[in-house]
């Protein structure tokens, strides 16, 4: 039986906040779990369009107004911090988010996404960018997770 342990950080944010990092590590899997959030979109058009926008951490942005295009998920450094796991529970996404990202077994990068800087040191990633390129989405449980290659 995997048994799993919390802990939690506090961390300033860029705007002076300080808010706590909860920090899920599972015994079997020796991996840190890091919560956040993802906004869909695309960087070069403000959030707009399709494609990954942001991955933040939890402690970032705690102000920022939750949107059908913004939901919570559920980071994992993969493969010595070259691969970024995103989990996102059914019960999290909006109507529209199925309808759009998760209807189909994959989805599109079409413009390079820069992971946070603390979620990038939180989870230990080597690189921090996910690359531009067609995901598989599989179904996890009780959700959909989707492994980025970063650059």
């Amino acid at each position: 039986m995997a048994m799993s342990y919390i802990s939690t950080a506090e961390l300033q944010t860029p705007q002076g906040v300080k808010t706590a990092v909860y920090t899920t590590m599972h015994s079997n899997s020796e991996q840190a779990t890091i919560h956040g959030d993802v906004v869909f979109g695309s960087p070069k058009d403000d959030c707009r369009g399709a494609g990954i926008c942001k991955i933040i951490s939890g402690a970032e942005f705690p102000d920022l107004k939750r949107s059908c295009s913004r939901t919570q998920a559920q980071f994992q450094s993969v493969s010595d911090g070259n691969l970024l796991k995103v989990f996102f529970e059914k019960s999290s996404l909006c109507a529209n988010l199925m309808r759009h990202y998760f209807r189909e077994s994959s989805l599109e990068v079409k413009t390079a996404c820069p992971v946070s800087p603390i979620l990038a040191s939180l989870l230990g990633l080597k690189n921090k960018t996910i690359a531009t390129g067609i995901y598989a989405i599989t179904t996890e449980g009780s959700g959909f997770a989707v492994t980025f290659v970063l650059v």
